[in-house]
């Protein structure tokens, strides 16, 4: 799913067909502010999606002769180490402010990560049966809506983000968000 059709989506709910209409012929040097700031909502509505109710989880193996596996190592950075493995085994380790600390030598570790900021032309992360363009332009259009002071609007595309993310719940592809007190 393209970065790129979910912010034409956004800024077509948002109002701003002329920005939409600008990005999809790619000649946005008249509305590149709104182009912007569409695509800081897109990335706030990707994070939130992965924190909240959809966890991106890698796998991969790393290589470090001392045992210390410094986060910088990982391809991503990990918010959450799921498993440690060497030789298809797991294998005991110690999680530290910089990485893991384990006695081998090669480990594959399977952690949750956060998506990386995106541009205009990059892929959304989400994909397959729970990817939805729809679900990703209706937050980033509420985000958007909200900046420029279009409350009732940001309201409407908030609920539609919200009963979106709970039609996935129902269906057992979303998990509930962690409890939040005010």
């Amino acid at each position: 799913m393209k970065v790129k059709n979910i912010l034409i989506r956004t800024l077509k709910y948002a109002g701003r067909e002329d920005a939409a209409d600008a990005l999809s012929k790619g000649e946005t040097e008249t509305c590149a502010d709104a182009v912007e700031t569409a695509l800081y909502c897109f990335n706030a509505v990707e994070d939130e999606v992965a924190r909240n109710y959809r966890p991106l989880v890698k796998e991969e193996s790393l290589l470090n002769v001392s045992g210390n596996f410094a986060y910088s190592e990982f391809s991503r950075v990990p918010t959450r180490i799921l498993s440690v493995k060497s030789g298809g085994k797991e294998v005991k380790y110690t999680q530290t402010a910089e990485g893991i600390k384990c006695d081998r030598v090669v480990i594959d570790v399977r952690y949750e990560h956060l998506p990386v900021k995106k541009g205009v032309d990059d892929e959304c992360e989400f994909f397959g049966e729970w990817a939805d363009e729809k679900l990703f332009a209706a937050g980033a259009a509420s985000e958007y809506c909200l900046i420029n002071g279009d409350v009732g609007r940001a309201d409407y595309f908030e609920g539609i983000y919200r009963s979106r993310i709970d039609a996935l719940r129902i269906k057992g592809l979303a998990a509930f968000p962690p409890r939040r007190w005010v």
